[in-house]
């Protein structure tokens, strides 16, 4: 059931084949543009690099390339603005979110985070 005020965690994973060439210039693009949900704009917490603060909100999360099959390591939160990180919602696109996740070595993935949350 589609519950008001409830968030739903949209986790997007890329993976390029073992032995693979370099996946390189990767850009992540979903929209969000539906009346029943709402981009949350801070979503996750300091990204270590530019402070997420009530000015400068963090709603995607981003993780560093690891080898396919090991733990998924810890991420980094991104800016929703898009000159700041990896990361933005509406600046690249209206109502999009857009990520450009660092460049894959074969056998290695990379997972995008966002959340929305149900009106």
């Amino acid at each position: 059931k589609a519950i008001p005020g409830a968030y739903i965690e949209y986790i997007i994973t890329i993976t390029n084949a073992a032995n693979a060439a370099d996946a390189e210039n990767l850009t992540i693009s979903d929209l969000v543009d539906d009346a029943e949900v709402e981009f949350v704009t801070d979503a996750y917490n300091d990204d270590g690099i530019v402070p997420c603060t009530a000015f400068v909100p963090c709603g995607i999360y981003i993780v560093a390339p690891f080898t396919t099959g090991s733990p998924e390591p810890a991420g980094v939160a991104q800016t929703n603005a898009g000159d700041l990180d990896n990361g933005d919602f509406g600046a690249t696109a209206a109502n999009t979110v857009t990520a450009t996740p660092n460049d894959l070595a074969g056998g290695e993935t990379t997972i995008v985070k966002f959340r929305v949350e149900i009106q």
